[in-house]
C-alpha cells in the first residue's frame, strides 16, 4: 500500500514514523526519514519503503523494506 504522494499528510506515514520512535525509544531531537520508492532494479519487488533514523549527535542508520 502506497504511503501517499505528501509526505507528513499521509495518516499511514505519521504512523509509521510515530512506531518508529516509540520502538526506537528515540527523542524528538533525532530525525526519522521515511520515503518510499520504485524499485526498478531486477527481480526486486515493486515498493522498497526507505527508513533512516537520523540523530544529532552518533551515527545514522538506515533499513529498507520490500514490499
Amino acid at each position: 500500500m502506497p504511503l501517499g504522494t505528501r509526505p507528513g499528510q499521509s495518516p499511514q506515514l505519521r504512523e509509521l514514523r510515530q512506531s518508529v520512535r516509540r520502538l526506537l525509544g528515540l527523542d524528538d531531537d533525532t530525525g526519522v526519514v521515511i520515503r518510499q520508492l520504485a524499485c526498478a532494479e531486477p527481480g526486486c519487488p515493486p515498493l522498497e519503503t526507505a527508513i533512516a533514523v537520523l540523530p544529532v549527535n552518533g551515527q545514522a542508520h538506515r533499513w529498507t523494506l520490500h514490499t
